[in-house]
């Protein structure tokens, strides 16, 4: 530990030691001028863009491109200027001072640093530093000879050169010698936040020094109990969709809105549903029959879901959103929620139910026209286009009748004590008050939202126990109550997930007891091992048996895996298939082959076979039987189909047709006698008819009666 005492120059500010610097390049010497008192400005040979794209921000001020951060000195005789390059980075450059006076204790001195030529009073510091020396330099070094480098380091440094050496440190090549300063950080006051909170520190980029935030809060919970970002606490309860929070100007494409659904009915505790749209991702949080459900683009999603833009956390009794990328956070449990912005993201930027993030209460309930109106008024006109509203079954008293509202004084009591300092419990307190003497359901609602703010201050609380069991809260059978449990439960299979986002906070919920783990967040089933799952999916303990198709499986206790036999099958004599029309096969009867008689697929006639298609059959001599593809419904043989015979019943001339025989068909029988004449013609002629053929130019015909001449033809 040295003391050193040297002249400060004019415009330059000394920090005592140093102030922190941040990492940047060291291939480029800058140039200062002072153009002003306290403001410095940057020269290079590079080119600043006249209208910048981006800011450099540190400890909340903004710096455009080619402006110096700031310009201090060690009182060593190094000077460190850091300013914001063009690529909004921040670059810090060390180099000797222009002029470094030798260290006095007596007189002023006069030093011209950055061109500008005063004369100043002597100080005096204490500094802590560490020299390393170059072994290469053996001789005094003297102003007219050439610098020396440090090339004992790795890699070699250039003279006036500086890099991080980690812990905060600095090193810096002088002459041949490396220098080491500890960054020293300015001290800040923490500011008053206006919702009560404790404002938190944030680390610069570096993470070697912070400055303070107030966080920005919005908090909704039982009968339309609201606080908003800055911590203005009002009351709606429309039946609408809202609009929570969006952005004045779209940075990261974030609108939170909620949906309240209380129809009819005059209880203080409607369900409400969380809609969260980020970039491409629109997440729905709801609650049907006692369950939280997550939707992610209309997919349903369990606590342990991550993807490259958020993580989705929860238990049975809350579910949250995380957003990495914007340090965003939004809890949800059923009939309440409550959403944490940085305000360096959001600061000034939001509006809606939960107003703006700017730590004053004054513009919170303002209208979406930008004027500020009464927080009943302003909310109204924040519904989401196209959903309509329902005004509320009856008007919120804001004064209701003095009680004695006992579980309320938890929440301002030594259970929460712990808290106190992070979370003011004021706001709640005093819902929980208007709960309890309104005759409401929901008195419990405002104790659970505010030991929801605290577990996401970091301060988790077991409460449940101090309200003699009139918040206690069951859980189904097999799984016990934790005050501050993970959040997210681990299962079985997180060992194929990353399981990052479980170490963001502790809440309440009902977990599996010790010695078993949950095996997924679909079934909801404790097991005590897990490597054993049966084909519906479900868990199997160690040594449990079940049938999985024609398998005997059982969860093997030694190697914990799934051991499957195939079903055993009873030996079964084969049946006897002499019989026509039938054959041996062996036929699948559930999980066993079983051989049995089947039908060939012909038809059987007086012991004969006949196969289909068509043939012609021995059957009746009056039909026509075929072998048809048809089937016997109860000997599964197939059916001769017979049809009667066709008869032909066409004679020729001097026949008739005769039926009477008794067989299937008649008979031709003649009935006249025909006569072919010499011109080819016939004529026929009756029986017992005699006819005399004379020439026709003869001009007569002759007949006479005859006697029956047995069949013969007898001319007169």
């Amino acid at each position: 530990m040295t003391t050193v005492t040297s002249a400060r120059p004019s415009g330059t500010t000394i920090i005592n030691p140093i102030t922190k610097t941040l990492p940047g390049t060291t291939d480029f010497v800058p140039v200062f001028s002072t153009t002003q008192e306290g403001r410095s400005t940057f020269a290079s040979s590079s080119t600043i863009p006249t209208a910048p794209l981006c800011e450099c921000v540190v400890r909340g001020t903004a710096y455009t491109p080619g402006d110096v951060v700031y310009n201090v000195t060690d009182g060593l005789g190094w000077c460190y200027v850091a300013f914001c390059n063009e690529s909004c980075k921040v670059e810090t450059k060390p180099s000797p001072c222009p002029t470094t006076p030798e260290p006095s204790s007596t007189t002023p001195s006069a030093t011209q640093v950055f061109g500008s030529t005063t004369e100043t009073p002597t100080f005096s510091t204490t500094h802590q530093t560490t020299s390393v020396s170059n072994s290469t330099s053996t001789s005094t070094h003297s102003p007219s000879s050439a610098p020396l480098d440090c090339n004992d380091v790795s890699p070699p440094k250039k003279n006036g050169e500086s890099w991080l050496v980690g812990n905060c440190s600095t090193a810096a090549c002088s002459n041949g010698k490396v220098t080491t300063t500890t960054m020293i950080c300015p001290s800040i006051q923490p500011p008053i936040c206006a919702n009560g909170h404790k404002p938190i520190q944030v680390y610069d980029a570096d993470g070697c020094c912070f400055h303070y935030e107030c966080e920005c809060v919005c908090s909704v919970w039982g009968d339309s109990h609201f606080l908003t970002l800055d911590g203005r606490s009002y009351s709606f309860n429309e039946t609408c969709s809202h609009y929570l929070v969006k952005e004045i100007i779209s940075r990261y494409n974030l609108t939170i809105s909620t949906n309240r659904d209380c129809g009819s009915s005059d209880t203080t505790l409607c369900p409400l549903a969380l809609t969260v749209t980020y970039q491409s991702f629109v997440v729905v949080l709801t609650k049907t029959v006692g369950t939280e459900m997550a939707f992610i683009n209309q997919k349903r999603v369990y606590p342990g879901f991550s993807n490259s833009a958020l993580w989705l956390l929860g238990t049975d009794m809350a579910m949250g959103v995380v957003i990495p990328d914007i340090n965003a956070t939004v809890v949800y449990r059923g009939s309440s929620f409550s959403i944490d912005l940085p305000n360096t993201l959001f600061g000034g930027n939001t509006e809606g139910l939960c107003g703006t993030c700017d730590n004053s209460q004054v513009n919170d309930c303002r209208a979406p026209n930008g004027q500020v109106e009464s927080c009943s008024t302003s909310a109204r006109q924040w519904s989401v286009p196209g959903k309509p509203c329902v005004p509320p079954f009856s008007p919120y008293t804001l004064n209701p009748p003095e009680c004695e509202a006992v579980l309320c004084e938890v929440l301002t009591s030594s259970v929460f004590s712990a808290c106190h300092a992070l979370v003011p419990p004021r706001q709640f307190a005093a819902a929980c008050q208007h709960d309890v003497c309104s005759g409401g359901n929901g008195s419990c609602s405002s104790l659970e939202a505010y030991a929801a703010e605290c577990a996401m201050a970091g301060v988790c609380i077991d409460w449940r126990s101090a309200t003699g069991g009139l918040c206690e809260h069951k859980c189904s059978s097999g799984k016990v109550y934790q005050a501050c449990g993970p959040s997210v439960e681990p299962t079985c299979s997180d060992r194929f997930q990353d399981s990052g986002a479980s170490r963001s906070y502790s809440g309440e919920g009902c977990f599996c007891p010790p010695g078993s783990t949950l095996f997924n967040r679909v079934y909801d089933t404790c097991v005590t091992s897990c490597y054993c799952v049966g084909p519906d999916g479900r868990p199997k303990e160690s040594g449990e048996p079940w049938t999985s198709g024609c398998s005997s499986c059982q969860c093997d206790q030694d190697s914990m895996s799934v051991q499957c036999t195939p079903l055993p099958c009873p030996e079964v004599q084969n049946p006897d298939c002499s019989q026509p029309g039938q054959q041996l096969t062996n036929r699948t009867d559930g999980c066993c082959t079983a051989p049995s008689c089947v039908p060939k697929g012909v038809c059987v006639h007086q012991q004969a076979e006949f196969m289909v298609p068509s043939v012609q059959t021995a059957g009746s001599p009056c039909q026509d039987c075929l072998c048809s593809p048809q089937t016997d419904p109860v000997t599964q043989l197939n059916v001769i189909a017979c049809t009667p015979v066709l008869c032909n019943s066409s004679c020729a001339e001097g026949f008739e047709y005769d039926a009477s025989g008794g067989g299937c068909c008649g008979e031709c029988v003649q009935k006249s006698c025909l006569v072919w004449l010499e011109d080819q013609s016939t004529h026929t002629v009756e029986v017992s008819t005699a006819y005399v053929c004379v020439q026709a130019d003869r001009g007569a015909t002759a007949e006479s009666a005859a006697s029956r001449p047995a069949w013969r033809w007898t001319a007169a």
